[in-house]
């Protein structure tokens, strides 16, 4: 589980980096509402990538 949280802050990082279009993120800047809903939003992304990833796993292995 911990490489699972790893790889969450690194995928947080990015949709910072990708918003601000910088290597160098403002965290000065940015409120707790707008830092929590880009946590919340990828979150959500990545459980409906996972959940997709078993579905398709588990479907997959049972046409074999």
């Amino acid at each position: 589980m911990p490489n699972a949280i790893r790889l969450f802050g690194e995928r947080i990082l990015n949709r910072l980096r990708q918003n601000f279009a910088t290597n160098d993120i403002p965290f000065n800047s940015l409120t707790f509402g707008q830092l929590f809903g880009i946590i919340k939003s990828e979150g959500l992304t990545l459980c409906n990538e996972l959940k997709l990833q078993a579905k398709y796993g588990a479907d997959r292995a049972q046409s074999r």
